[in-house]
């Protein structure tokens, strides 16, 4: 964010807002642009338009190291019974209801964070979130006793989306194409990259 709104030679203000009512404030003009790892979706586009993606990671499910499961996307039956915990509102929850709706029990929290609690308290057994956010909670001290079970496949666009992108009013065509032309100028200029590679060991911009 901060590398486009320099390419862009913008002033920008960060406003915390709720994810669950994120997209009625923008539309409420509380802020200018969603820039929250939202994913671009057929749905949302409905209601907001989107600038062009920013990355595009894949997700992750996660439990304990001392529990052996074979995860079968094909088959909600290969989770029976169990309870899975996601971020509400989320690609993440689409997934499970989608593919293990029949079979698991959804458990939902506000933020990633609570969820991330709950298979330490015992609460849940898996849990499905972006791939990136559960590697750096896997490196703590709360995660050492869990590790990923399985990656999910990431062509179904009605899950998945696009994605992501910032999130912006459909009557603010011009600032989706400065932030477009930013976008673009940074990941030909290198800026990008350089950001990226303090983070991530491999191309979070995607295919």
């Amino acid at each position: 964010m901060n590398a486009v709104c320099a390419e862009m030679k913008a002033k920008c203000t960060i406003v915390e807002s709720a994810w669950d009512g994120i997209i009625p404030a923008l539309q409420s003009d509380k802020f200018d642009v969603i820039w929250a790892s939202m994913l671009i979706t057929d749905k949302r586009k409905q209601v907001i338009d989107f600038t062009d993606k920013y990355y595009h990671t894949p997700a992750s499910i996660i439990g304990p190291k001392s529990v052996t499961y074979q995860i079968d996307f094909k088959n909600p039956d290969s989770l029976k019974g169990k309870i899975v915990g996601v971020q509400v509102s989320t690609a993440h929850f689409r997934f499970m209801e989608k593919y293990f709706g029949s079979a698991v029990t959804i458990k939902t929290y506000d933020t990633q964070d609570n969820v991330n609690a709950d298979p330490v308290a015992g609460r849940i057994d898996l849990e499905m979130a972006d791939a990136v956010n559960l590697a750096e909670f896997l490196k703590t001290p709360e995660g050492q006793d869990f590790e990923v079970k399985a990656t999910p496949p990431q062509d179904d666009h009605v899950v998945f989306g696009y994605g992501v992108g910032g999130g912006v009013r459909k009557t603010d065509q011009a600032l989706k194409e400065r932030l477009n032309k930013a976008i673009a100028a940074i990941r030909a200029n290198g800026v990008y990259d350089a950001v990226a590679k303090k983070y991530f060991t491999f191309d979070v911009y995607g295919s």
